[in-house]
C-alpha cells in the first residue's frame, strides 16, 4: 500500500489519467475522422490539428511515464531521483498540455471572430485570458525548476491560477458561441417551414459545442 503523502498527491492524477486515457481514444477517432471528412482544408489547417495530435500523444505517454515511475518503479524507494529530482516526464506533460490548451483556445477565439460577427471585445478577451493561461503555466514550470522538487506543483500559487484562467478561457468560448448560435437560431427559425425546425442544424451545431466546452471544462 502507497503511503498517505503519495496517495494524497497524486491519486486523484490517477483518476483523472484513467478518464484521459479513454479520451485519447476519442481524439485519435476525431483526428481520423477529420483527415477523412476534410481533405481540402487549408495546409496550415491540416498542420495545426496535426500538431495538436502530436502534442496530445506526447501528453498522454509523458502522463503514463511519470505514473509508472512514481507509483511502481520508485515504490518504497527514498533516493533523490525517486523523491526529490523534478522528474522529465512532468515537465515534457505539463509543456504538451499548456500548448495544446492555447493552441486550441487561439482555435477557437478565431471561430468566435468569424461567428460573433467579429467582435474584436470578446475576441481579445478569449485571446488575453488564453495567453494569461500559458503565462502562469510557464511560470509554474520556472517554479518547478527552482525548486527541483514536483511536490512543489502542489503548492505554487501558479498552478491554481493556471487552471482558473484556462478554465474561464473554455467558458468563455463556450458561452459565446452558444449565445451567438442561439441568436442565429431564433432568426432562422422564423425563414424556414415547421416541418425543417426539429432537424434545424444550428440546434445542432449548439449541441456540439457546448459538450466540447464541457469536456474541456
Amino acid at each position: 500500500m502507497a503511503d498517505v503523502s503519495t496517495a494524497l498527491k497524486w491519486g486523484p492524477g490517477f483518476a483523472g489519467m484513467s478518464i484521459g486515457l479513454a479520451m485519447y481514444g476519442v481524439s485519435i477517432c476525431q483526428y481520423l475522422f477529420y483527415t477523412m471528412a476534410f481533405p481540402r482544408d487549408k495546409r496550415l489547417v491540416k498542420c495545426v490539428a496535426l500538431l495538436v495530435f502530436v502534442l496530445d500523444t506526447v501528453n498522454t505517454l509523458t502522463c503514463l511515464s511519470f505514473y509508472c515511475r512514481t507509483l511502481i518503479l520508485c515504490r518504497w524507494k527514498t533516493s533523490y531521483t525517486c523523491t526529490l529530482q523534478l522528474p522529465w516526464d512532468l515537465s515534457a506533460n505539463l509543456v504538451s498540455r499548456f500548448m495544446v490548451s492555447f493552441i486550441v483556445q487561439c482555435f477557437y477565439a478565431h471561430r468566435i471572430w468569424m461567428i460573433c460577427g467579429r467582435s474584436k471585445l470578446l475576441t481579445s478577451i478569449v485571446l488575453f485570458v488564453a495567453l494569461a493561461a500559458i503565462v502562469f503555466g510557464v511560470l509554474l514550470l520556472q517554479d518547478l525548476y527552482t525548486a527541483r522538487n514536483d511536490g512543489n506543483f502542489f503548492y505554487s500559487p501558479y498552478s491554481l491560477v493556471n487552471a482558473l484562467a484556462s478554465t474561464i478561457c473554455d467558458g468563455l468560448i463556450t458561452t459565446s458561441i452558444y449565445l451567438s448560435l442561439r441568436r442565429s437560431r431564433s432568426g432562422l427559425l422564423r425563414l424556414l417551414p415547421i416541418q425543417s425546425r426539429k432537424e434545424n442544424c444550428i440546434t445542432k451545431l449548439n449541441v456540439i459545442f457546448v459538450h466540447m466546452g464541457m469536456i474541456t471544462l
